[in-house]
This record gives structure tokens, C-alpha cells and sequence, in this order.
């Protein structure tokens, strides 16, 4: 059985990432555990500033986790709701704290995380750097979805030659087996003129064994940009890749690339680092 994490907040419910999470593996054979996170990080600012200093009024705080409370109950009812009608096996934690923090902490024990776009990449700088913390520093592969459910029909396969995007595809393929049907393009991004290299040949070979629709693309230019125009040709892609060094990774989800992936397209995208 897959143990899959899908993150909420105390201020949204994020309905895509619990759509994908009951649609992208088979539902006997998966436990999908609602992590709802009840974001203490803004109390900081009271013991940071001191009450004298900030002149903190304790009823506005009051005021604030009362509403958050009746708010993660109200998406943790809908939670349990949803997965009761879609006959999934659940379960429901409450974690309090700091946000990247926590899905950090249960990463370790679970196989996936789902989080959606618009919840953890909002134009909120704040909630941005949630989403690239997880994703550099997740025990596990995350999967970031836009908020609307689209059944995946193509994958795009993203390969430097390093063994980060080895170790990212490996474990797709080993999640999502099947996915291996779908449609498939092995997406080389070479450095200059380079060519074919014994890495990319055992490369090819492991795909073709496991993705019989396979198609090779051999590109040159900056990751961000060769993905997005390879993506392109494909119907209802769902975007594999593995990190490309962890400040070439945070920069790939910039907001701009990020929301030509997930907002503009609404392509999801896997990612995974060793």
C-alpha cells in the first residue's frame, strides 16, 4: 500500500490536490492521509517584538485562531467527506507548527506528498517559500498540482544526465506504474553541443523496457525553458524532473515558470531528489 501526504492549510482546501490524490493510484491499494497544518509561525511576532514594543492587543489573537480553528475543521469535514464518497482508505492528521516544517518532518514516512499550487504558491511571498522548502528538502517525491483535476494523458520525462533526474524518473515509474502506458517523451537537456553519452544510452534503455510509447527529444538551452516548449506538443502532460542543483531547482519554480506550468497550463509537475 502507498502512503500519500496531502497538505492543507488552516485558510484553504485545496480540491485538486484531493483529486489527484484519488485518482492517480488505485484506491484499494492507498492510504491518503490529510495533513492540515494549524500555521503558528505568525505568533513569533508577539515574542519577537514584545507586547510593550509591537502593542499586540491579545483579542485581535484570540480573534485569529478562532477563525483558523473553525476553518481547519470545516476543510478536515470536507476531507473526510470526500474521501467516505470516493470509498478511500483515510486518514487525518493535525500537526501544529511551522508549515514547510511539518510536511518536512512526516515526508520521511510517507511515499508521496500532493500540495496544491494555488494553496502553497500563492502571490503571497510568505506561502511561496513553503512550496520550494518542501520541495528541496522533502524525504520524499512531491507531486504539485494546479487546482483543477485534469486526467494525465502524456508524461514528459526530464533528463540532465545526473543522477538526480535518474533518481526522480526511477521513482515515478516505480509509483505510477500505470502511467508507463501513457504516452512518453525522454526529454535529454544536453549542456552546449554535447552528444550522446553512455549515461543517456542506459538511460534510453531502462525507459524503453518500461515506457513502451517512448519518444526521445535531445535539447540544449536552460531547463526551464526547453521543458515548457517540449510540454507543449503533448496533450495533458504531467512533467517529471529531478533537481537540477538546489539553487538551479528553487529558481525553476520561480513564479513565473511555475505559473506557466501550473496556472497558465495546469500541467502537473513530479519532482524528486536523492
Amino acid at each position: 500500500m502507498k502512503k500519500i501526504l496531502v497538505a492543507f492549510d488552516s485558510s484553504s482546501f485545496s480540491a485538486g490536490a484531493l483529486d489527484y490524490a484519488l485518482n492517480l493510484l488505485p484506491r484499494e491499494s492507498t492510504l491518503i492521509v490529510g495533513v492540515f497544518i494549524e500555521d503558528l509561525s505568525y505568533l513569533g511576532y508577539v515574542t519577537l517584538f514584545g507586547e510593550d514594543y509591537f502593542a499586540f492587543d491579545t483579542r485581535v489573537l484570540d480573534k485569529m485562531e478562532k477563525e483558523a480553528e473553525g476553518k481547519l475543521d470545516e476543510n478536515m469535514r470536507t476531507f473526510e467527506q470526500k474521501c467516505k464518497e470516493a470509498s478511500a482508505s483515510y486518514k487525518i492528521h493535525l500537526d501544529k507548527g511551522v508549515p514547510a516544517n511539518e510536511l518536512v518532518r512526516e515526508s520521511l514516512f510517507a511515499d508521496l506528498i500532493i500540495l496544491g499550487y494555488q494553496t502553497f504558491f500563492s502571490s503571497v511571498s510568505g506561502e511561496a517559500s513553503i512550496l520550494k522548502d518542501v520541495l528541496v528538502d522533502a524525504e520524499c517525491p512531491v507531486l504539485v498540482v494546479p487546482e483543477q483535476y485534469k486526467p494525465v494523458q502524456s508524461l514528459v520525462l526530464t533528463f540532465d544526465g545526473k543522477v538526480a533526474s535518474v533518481y526522480a524518473i526511477r521513482q515515478f515509474t516505480q509509483l505510477f506504474p500505470a502511467f508507463t502506458k501513457l504516452p512518453a517523451s525522454m526529454l535529454h537537456i544536453a549542456k552546449g553541443k554535447e552528444g550522446e553519452d553512455d549515461n543517456s544510452n542506459l538511460m534510453k534503455e531502462y525507459l524503453s523496457i518500461n515506457y513502451p510509447n517512448l519518444s526521445i527529444q535531445v535539447a540544449t538551452g536552460s531547463a526551464d525553458e526547453v521543458i515548457i516548449s517540449n510540454a507543449e506538443s503533448f496533450t495533458a502532460p504531467l512533467v517529471v524532473m529531478g533537481a537540477y542543483g538546489r539553487s538551479a531547482f528553487s529558481r525553476f519554480f520561480s513564479k513565473s515558470t511555475a505559473a506557466k506550468l501550473l496556472k497558465e497550463k495546469s500541467w502537473p509537475v513530479f519532482a524528486a531528489h536523492k
